[in-house]
């Protein structure tokens, strides 16, 4: 009974739009799989990620049709057993539908199962994410909030080595849009709009964060099929038909994927469907190839301590991504030439199933790889940073750093010889120097040959700067661009003094409202961003201040960025681009 839905778009995710929507995804990723391909320079330039995408979706939209199915068929064998039109059929398991928690539970474990390629793990991890938040129920506004929330948490904990300018950083943007949309609106498709709309400028950055994606001229592969999934669920919640462009027809069937019987099961105390039998792989199936550089071994495993396996996998190989489905089961994807030592290693840890092992594609040589041997470097990016933490943070942006700690006794003159020998051991050419606010540029400014300063008055300004690094570029040419990103940012620093204190006697500080100084600063925010202002950088010394900002409301026209770095020399920084 109820209301009927007839002459209305569904605004939130229920089990059928849920069902939809993953039907679409699964058409639309097949259909657009050799352009996603197309775009795959990294971590290897294989050109399957698009395919990859689409077989994972594959999977978990077959695991989707074998759960109706044996509810169909539970149904049938109910009726059988009771006689035709006896009873009123009241009892949940007498209906043919599955409830959006156990279709989203279907989708997660399908994909996690049958994922190929770190990609597919990636996507398998989303998945995951959506069936946490289903948990409850259809999903609103804030669910659709939640479920991003979760797969970048998920996404986070899987990827060993995260790179920015990939699909996380893209996740990370539609998540923020969809934490400041949920704010002003229960509205699943507002909530999927923002996303969408933050997804698709984050992956259009993304060149600008990644150099190998710079060179080759495309955005990164896997961000761009996220942008997919994202448009694919808005347009299921703002259309009638959901997949009017022939997703209906589309099964979800992949030639050489044989999807075997699920059965129900519980997993974290919810009903869920695992396989009984091993997917087999078909034509993936390959044997070492012992005169390959590197292999890509991916396998199930179940029963094993997770972050026991993740600390022995670490150091045989890369590209590691621990996709997790339960505490204690995952999909692991890794890039090594010790095949021999990951696998006997995985046995002894826990039950391992659906092995895959296959030789990397030959990379071609016009196109860039970490596996190739890699030219001299002509440029490179030193940033002057306060902590080892927020090397790490700079590192991951593509700069090499050097570590100067805040210290009153400290002259400009031994500073200077700190970055004058971090400078003299860049096996380099050229030198871009970021300074960060903690060294004078114009002590460094002029004294060096082939050395640029970007005087960046602080990590949020030396952010911008590396954004748009283009090593590409003239020296000349790089460094100016550097320069008016750094400029173009105005950055406010609230220091622990600057902020108030709390005594034993007050509440705790997750019950007080932010501190005046705080909304002060967030009031200037929102003067800047109607100046003109789009990106809002926040970083925060300690994860306390960091709740405290991403609590404070977000314009609808501005990205806002969340960082924490330990001991980045204050507690609060706010940049405004």
């Amino acid at each position: 009974m109820g209301t009927s839905m007839t002459n209305s778009l569904p605004d939130a995710i229920d089990s059928t739009t849920l069902q939809r929507w993953a039907r679409a995804c699964a058409h639309t990723l097949a259909r657009q799989k050799e352009e996603i391909n197309r775009l795959n320079v990294f971590p290897v330039p294989d050109s399957d990620t698009g395919s990859n995408m689409a077989f994972t979706m594959a999977s978990a939209v077959s695991a989707l049709d074998h759960a109706l199915r044996e509810r169909e068929i539970k149904k049938s064998s109910s009726r059988a057993g009771n006689g035709a039109g006896v009873g009123s059929g009241s009892h949940r398991d007498d209906g043919t539908e599955l409830t959006t928690s156990e279709a989203a539970i279907a989708l997660a474990i399908g994909a996690t199962k049958g994922a190929r390629g770190n990609s597919g793990v990636v996507l398998s991890q989303l998945l995951r994410g959506l069936a946490e938040s289903a948990q409850a129920g259809p999903l609103n506004g804030a669910s659709v909030c939640d479920a991003l929330s979760n797969s970048l948490r998920f996404v986070q904990a899987a990827i060993v080595n995260p790179v920015e300018g990939t699909v996380i950083t893209v996740l990370r943007s539609a998540a923020a849009a969809a934490t400041s949309a949920a704010h002003s609106t229960d509205s699943a498709s507002a909530v999927a709009h923002a996303a969408k709309l933050a997804a698709s400028r984050a992956l259009e950055r993304t060149p600008s964060q990644l150099p190998v994606l710079r060179r080759a001229g495309v955005v990164d592969a896997g961000g761009r099929g996220l942008v997919v999934l994202l448009e694919e669920l808005e347009r299921v919640l703002t259309t009638r038909d959901g997949v009017s462009r022939g997703g209906d027809s589309w099964d979800g069937s992949i030639n050489d994927v044989n999807i075997n019987a699920f059965s129900p099961a519980h997993i974290g105390g919810k009903t869920a469907w695992t396989s009984d039998d091993e997917l087999t792989m078909g034509s993936r199936q390959s044997h070492p190839n012992p005169s390959a550089s590197q292999l890509e071994v991916m396998f199930f495993i179940e029963n094993m301590d997770l972050e026991d396996l993740r600390t022995f996998l670490v150091p045989l190989g890369d590209s590691l991504i621990v996709g997790a489905l339960t505490d204690h089961s995952a999909r692991i994807h890794i890039h090594t030439n010790r095949a021999g030592d990951v696998i006997s290693g995985a046995y002894e840890r826990g039950d391992v199933s659906e092995l895959t092992v296959e030789t990397l594609h030959q990379v071609s040589a016009s196109r860039p790889s970490s596996l190739q041997t890699a030219r001299p470097r002509l440029r490179s990016v030193l940033a002057v940073v306060p902590s080892e933490d927020a090397a790490a943070f700079f590192g991951r942006a593509g700069a090499d750093t050097v570590v100067i700690e805040a210290d009153e006794n400290a002259t400009e003159q031994h500073q200077y010889e700190v970055v004058r020998e971090a400078i003299e051991t860049e096996d380099v050419d050229e030198v871009v120097l970021v300074t960060n606010g903690i060294v004078d540029p114009n002590e460094v400014d002029g004294r060096m040959p082939n050395v640029v300063v970007v005087p960046a008055s602080s990590l949020c300004a030396g952010l911008a700067a590396m954004a748009v690094h283009d090593p590409s570029q003239s020296l000349d040419a790089d460094a100016a661009a550097m320069v008016d990103a750094a400029r173009g940012t105005t950055t406010m620093t609230l220091s622990y003094d600057d902020l108030v204190r709390l005594s034993d006697e007050e509440p705790t500080s997750a019950e007080l409202p932010p501190p005046p100084e705080v909304l002060r600063a967030w009031e200037t925010v929102s003067e800047l961003l109607e100046k003109g202002g789009e990106l809002v950088t926040v970083i925060s010394g300690d994860d306390h201040w960091s709740h405290v900002m991403q609590s404070l409301p977000q314009s609808d026209t501005a990205e806002y960025s969340f960082f924490t770095i330990p001991k980045c020399g204050a507690a609060v920084m706010i940049g405004v681009e």
